[in-house]
């Protein structure tokens, strides 16, 4: 029985679509590996990746850091779970290979003492970073309601920004808390209870800011649940962050160091210094990028402009725990290390781009509002 030529023609255009989506996927991983690599390899080149000297890279992957440092150990514990089951030839072959690679970059010489931990950091923070545009991309849609390139491209404008954080150095979980809060975002935007809740024992591992995220699930969620369960669950919430950081203070209660240090009087002779507030810097052959907390302040002003009064309710909640962030900083931190403010940047940037966006015509101002979306993993 001959084949009628009608269903070859009905099935082409579907397969067409398949091959176009097939394309569009691998450009789009493509660039956002590219983006990564392009930020992670600026981390490791200016400032480097070493931490201070109260937390070196090889202190905190064998938890000799300082406190609080020390206790932050999401990365750390990947990295020395990943040399343990790596077989010695291996070893053998990155250490060789990495020390080839730092020999004519005296910068870099501080990889020679940790060449299998640096790579798998790498591998970590490359997958991290890739991961944290792949989230964005879906906050955009999911926030945003952008659609097609310009949901694609926001991520990758990004990760091509994202040095203007770094400050005098990086730290080791300074790219897993960027990804670990964005997720937080996504889990919150969709009401994944399950998930977020996941996610937030892991960004409690990782760093004791994690508070921040139930500080807006609060904000968020209130009057959106029964009473009942919104306190059983922002109980919950707290008693896992009091556990798991109690349990991790414990374990490293012999290192040394101060789990606060009054910084105070620093940070207000440092914003009193106006040329201080007009720092740039050079990253490689690319122009000048911001640096120093003038970075703070130019995003605040940005907001502020172009902020729309249209903003998703979650990014306007988002942006309170500036409020203890900012403070915490101002008290006990360096106001002009803004890698400490990794929590804001996936808020501030989103709603810069549905700004710029909103200008360029790609958002309008009258769009619906986002559906509410039933709550998952009840």
């Amino acid at each position: 029985m001959q084949a009628d030529p009608r269903e070859n023609l009905r099935g082409k255009p579907a397969r067409c679509r398949a091959v176009r989506r097939y394309v569009r996927a691998l450009v789009i991983v493509a660039l956002y590996s590219f983006g990564a690599l392009f930020a992670l390899s600026e981390s490791v080149r200016w400032p480097g990746m070493v931490g201070g000297k109260r937390a070196e890279f090889g202190d905190m992957v064998y938890g000799r850091a300082e406190r609080p440092f020390v206790t932050r150990v999401l990365v750390p514990w990947v990295i020395h779970a990943g040399v343990t089951l790596m077989p010695s030839s291996a070893k053998a072959l990155v250490a060789s290979e990495d020390r080839a690679a730092v020999s004519s970059s005296p910068e870099l010489s501080w990889i020679e003492q940790y060449p299998v931990e640096f790579l798998l950091a790498m591998v970590v923070h490359f997958l991290a970073l890739v991961a944290f545009a792949f989230a964005l991309r879906r906050l955009c849609a999911t926030l945003l309601e952008l659609r097609g390139m310009p949901c694609d491209f926001a991520p990758l404008l990004a990760l091509l920004t994202l040095p203007c954080m770094y400050a005098v150095f990086s730290h080791i979980y300074d790219f897993t808390n960027l990804l670990l809060f964005t997720l937080g975002l996504l889990m919150l935007a969709g009401r994944r209870w399950n998930w977020y809740l996941l996610v937030f024992l892991l960004a409690t591992v990782n760093k004791e800011t994690a508070i921040l995220l139930t500080l807006l699930w609060a904000l968020y969620e209130r009057r959106r649940i029964p009473d009942r369960r919104y306190l059983a669950r922002l109980a919950l919430q707290v008693t896992v962050w009091l556990a798991v950081r109690a349990g991790l203070a414990a374990l490293y209660n012999h290192n040394t160091g101060y789990l606060l240090v009054w910084q105070l009087p620093r940070n207000i002779h440092l914003l009193m210094r106006p040329e201080y507030l007009l720092l740039f810097r050079q990253i490689g052959n690319f122009p000048l990028v911001p640096f120093g907390p003038n970075v703070v302040f130019l995003f605040a002003l940005l907001v502020a402009v172009l902020r729309s009064p249209r903003t998703h309710r979650l990014l306007r909640d988002a942006l309170w725990i500036a409020v203890p962030l900012l403070s915490f900083a101002l008290l006990f931190g360096h106001i002009d290390e803004t890698r400490a403010y990794y929590e804001l940047f996936p808020v501030v940037f989103l709603i810069l781009i549905e700004g710029v966006y909103s200008v360029l015509g790609y958002l309008t101002l009258d769009r619906h509002p986002p559906q509410s979306v039933q709550e998952h993993g009840e």
